[in-house]
């Protein structure tokens, strides 16, 4: 039998019985759930409505808007008169919506305070709402009026009806409408005036402590921080997604197993979002939203080239006014994105419904993705499309820039989606794929790609790209410290490169950073000619992208001649210049790092940390090793000068893990004078000879520029540990060397070491003399830290040379003027490390012979029997020592004595 019949033959009786029941359940405030979560802060953002003449609870389905406002009620109900109304699709007809809306006004509570309102139902729709405004107005207490799911109104009259209401409202009137989209009625005249109250998605969107609170009142279950936090950012606090989980705890009784639930009660979150929003949408506006869900963020350019649909903007527009679990991920953006669960639910829908047409949208945004230049999108969309040609295709075209940019790991990556066959059968992308594990520096010795697939350097697949072969091979050698050979093999490269080819830029660029670090600053600069010449040719359409990697390496020579001003000048100018872009965050990391160094050396301290920790998060998203240890040894630098000893120290650690893990001898190289001026204030002369064995930095009696940071390290040491006739050689070679050299600050730290070395020679004329002429050199470069980095002794010196200054009676000149700011620099730095030797040395010579072939033993990992053994002594005698050597060290156990012992320099 047919429905339709069933009801046909229903008596007017029953059918307004029926009538009756719906009315009254849409007449009333709806009852508060059985598990309800009171959600105070919001409730008391609420307590405005009394305030307000109009208040928007305006969000997605499933966000509680319902919940809240009649959890309020409730809690007003005794204060106010209220009249509740909940729409449906009916009431989108103006004779229901007015039949409707006057019978609810003549149930409620303002019929009891007025008799003639129940002659409303009688009155024209402008006629109603005039009457209404005329007895609200009467009456002595507030009215609270709630129109429910107001997304159901689009039609003009009743629109107009509420716009009346609204221009017209009575002083005690306040309307509250719960929207699952933005009311078409005139909000931005209420917004100026302050007379509207908005709750959106985001206010009732759940924080993490008030899921904590719904677990913990509601559940009874204790959720952990960690829990809370991956919930939060699973449902983005979305109420339904959280009511659903607690459902599924309830019914499966896991309350231990929060995030299992989680998955279990996917099954009651995608039904849902298919019931209550998915299908109610119309095919148009389905498949849009279908084809998009394959995108993390879009626009309407973009979501056009997916979907081939012209007409986007506008559905986008009807999707954000809608409020269908759409946002803007950032302020002001014109980009969008689904809600987790939402796109989510899309996806998996995709898939069942049009499987065939994903790798075609995948495709489709890759395309789109690189008309804009955004490469890492670009090829990422194409992997997904599983077009294997145009992946390729795409990693030809940009696998320079990524590599100019630094960005080798995503490059590495993006090439190990490939299969193995298809990487080894490709010349040009093991090229590019080997080219990218040398510049990371992950190559190794035996030049092998040993991640995901071998490739090995002398196979057949290279024996057609000779010069592509030596400039991997120069790259290994430049990276592992080796520039000799660097050198070398990068200019046999050159021979071999034909013009236009993209290596040509990385092998000038080998030559020039060799040339550099050597001091030849003059070649160097030709070099840049010359690669500026090809790049021009490069990037013959991208003049910007050319004058940063210009502008890039005239700051390199700047800074190596010591020219610290001009240098930060161009950093400045870099840093406006450089757009916003991933493609650009190389040039942003080297920018950052060298201002923070430059602001070091000027003890600018917080600026400094400020520039360091850019180009440390910058280094960390980007996983540039290179950069992450440079920045940690400025963070070490920095902790040194504010006398942070152990946090210093703990930054010279990671830098020599990581350095270690990616074989980067170069940056040790580069950077080891500043590693051991630390340690020996530090006094880890343990941790100074692992470095020095492990990294081979010995002195070099060539003498060249390129060794002076591993001689003035050698220099630095030998002085701490008095021996310095072996300091004094290396200082002689190194001062005729330096003459030559346009590296002011090389001449100033040989001349610093100098005065070091004749003053404890006790030839302290000729040591002020030279330390003079230091000062003449830095004061307008301002070298402050290459000199408070030598603490105590330069301290000294400089006090000694101010207060000569004084007895000749000389002048103040410049140089007196930067000696005395020398002196505030150094603040208590040099007691502090006076006081760490004195303390050092204390130790070191507590210990007694037999009590230093003890713990020598003990770092040899002999047990105390094989030591009493080996020293023919009792192993109770052993013990007392043992003893002994903990006291005066201070430690509690042998691995804390053989650390302490090592930081002494006691064993190496």
């Amino acid at each position: 039998m047919n429905i339709n019949n069933i009801y046909g033959e229903r008596n007017a009786q029953e059918e307004y019985r029926d009538y009756d029941a719906i009315f009254k359940t849409k007449t009333s405030v709806p009852k508060l759930p059985s598990k309800y979560f009171n959600r105070n802060m919001l409730l008391q953002v609420l307590d405005k409505i009394l305030y307000k003449h109009l208040t928007i609870v305006c969000a997605p389905a499933g966000c509680g808007k319902t919940t809240l406002v009649g959890s309020w009620i409730n809690k007003y109900i005794k204060k106010c008169n209220i009249l509740w109304y909940t729409l449906d699709k009916e009431d989108n007809d103006p004779q229901i919506f007015f039949r409707n809306f006057s019978s609810a006004i003549v149930k409620s509570d303002l019929c009891k305070k007025n008799d003639s309102i129940e002659k409303i139902r009688y009155y024209t729709s402008k006629s109603k709402i005039d009457l209404l405004i005329a007895i609200i107005s009467e009456l002595p207490n507030k009215v609270v009026m709630v129109l429910d799911d107001f997304q159901c109104i689009d039609n003009i009259e009743i629109l107009e009806s509420i716009r009346y209401l609204l221009s017209y409202i009575p002083k005690n009137l306040h309307v509250v409408i719960i929207s699952r989209e933005e009311p078409n009625l005139p909000l931005a005249r209420m917004r100026l005036h302050d007379d509207l109250l908005e709750l959106k998605s985001n206010d009732l969107a759940l924080t993490k402590k008030e899921i904590i609170e719904y677990f913990q009142d509601v559940m009874g279950t204790c959720l952990k921080d960690e829990e809370a936090e991956k919930l939060s950012h699973m449902t983005e606090g979305w109420m339904a997604a959280i009511r659903f989980i607690a459902y599924y705890i309830e019914e499966h009784s896991c309350k231990r197993y929060i995030l299992e639930s989680y998955e279990g009660s996917k099954v009651f979150i995608m039904e849902y979002l298919m019931q209550e929003i998915f299908e109610k949408q119309p095919d148009s506006i389905q498949k849009f939203l279908l084809k998009t869900s394959i995108l993390e963020i879009f626009n309407g350019s973009l979501c056009i080239e997916v979907t081939k649909d012209n007409n986007t903007h506008l559905i986008l527009e009807k999707l954000e006014k809608d409020n269908l679990l759409i946002s803007a991920p950032y302020m002001d953006s014109i980009y969008y994105r689904y809600h987790n669960l939402f796109c989510e639910f899309l996806r998996n829908k995709l898939k069942s419904t049009y499987p065939y047409l994903e790798s075609e949208l995948y495709l489709n945004a890759s395309k789109w993705y690189e008309n804009v230049n955004q490469v890492k999108e670009a090829i990422e969309f194409s992997l997904k499309s599983n077009n294997v040609d145009n992946t390729i295709r795409l990693l030809d075209k940009y696998w320079f820039y990524m590599l100019v940019n630094k960005d080798e790991a995503r490059l590495i990556s993006f090439i190990e989606e490939l299969s193995c066959d298809i990487i080894q059968n490709n010349a040009k992308l093991c090229i590019i794929y080997a080219l990218a594990f040398a510049n990371k520096g992950i190559l190794g010795a035996e030049s092998k790609c040993s991640n995901k697939c071998k490739i090995d350097l002398e196979d057949k697949v290279f024996d057609n790209y000779k010069g592509e072969k030596k400039l991997i091979y120069a790259t290994i050698s430049f990276l592992s410290g080796d520039k000799h050979n660097s050198l070398k093999l990068a200019e046999d490269a050159l021979n071999h490169l034909e013009k236009n080819n993209f290596c040509l830029y990385f092998a000038y660029e080998i030559i020039l950073q060799c040339r550099i670090s050597d001091g030849n600053l003059d070649i160097a600069e030709s070099i840049l000619k010359k690669q500026r010449e090809e790049i021009n040719h490069i990037f013959k359409y991208n003049k910007k992208l050319v004058d940063i990697l210009y502008k890039h390496k005239v700051s390199q020579i700047k800074c190596m001649e010591g020219d610290f001003y001009n240098t930060r000048i161009i950093l400045n100018d870099l840093l406006n210049d450089i757009p916003k872009k991933e493609i650009f965050n190389n040039y942003l990391m080297y920018c950052n790092l060298g201002l923070a160094y430059l602001y070091s050396e000027q003890c600018e301290l917080n600026l400094s940390r400020q520039y360091a920790s850019k180009s440390l998060s910058l280094s960390l998203i980007t996983d540039d090793s290179i950069k992450i240890v440079q920045s940690y040894i400025i963070f070490a630098r920095i902790c040194y000068m504010e006398n942070n000893y152990e946090e210093a120290e703990s930054y010279i650690k990671e830098v020599d893990r990581i350095c270690c893990k990616f074989n980067l001898k170069l940056i040790i190289h580069l950077w080891f004078s500043d590693i051991t001026r630390i340690l020996i204030a530090i006094g880890n002369f343990g941790l100074l000879h692992s470095m020095m064995d492990k990294y081979g930095i010995r002195e070099n009696e060539d003498f060249l520029i390129m060794n002076n940071s591993h001689n003035f390290a050698m220099i630095d040491y030998y002085i701490a540990i008095d021996e310095i006739n072996k300091a004094k050689y290396l200082i002689e070679g190194l001062s005729e060397n330096t003459i030559s050299s346009r590296s002011y600050w090389d001449k100033v730290y040989a001349a610093i070491l100098k005065s070091k070395i004749l003053m404890r020679m006790g030839q302290e004329d000729a040591a002020l003399e030279t330390f003079e002429y230091a000062l003449q050199a830095s004061y307008e470069q301002e070298y402050i830290y290459t000199f408070i980095s030598h603490g105590r002794d330069i301290r000294e010196m400089v006090l000694k040379y101010i207060n000569s200054k004084k007895k000749k009676d000389i002048d103040f000149n410049e140089v007196y003027k930067f000696a005395v700011r020398l002196l505030q620099c150094f603040k208590d730095e040099g007691k502090t490390i006076e006081r760490n030797n004195k303390e050092i040395k204390t130790k070191a010579s507590c210990l007694s012979e037999r009590e230093l072939e003890v713990i020598m033993a003990m770092h040899s990992g002999l047990t105390n029997k094989a030591i009493a053994e080996m020293l023919y002594i009792s192993e109770s005698t052993v013990k007392k020592h043992i003893s002994n050597i903990f006291k005066k060290l201070e430690v509690k156990n042998r691995t804390s004595g053989i650390i302490a012992a090592q930081k002494l320099g006691l064993i190496r």
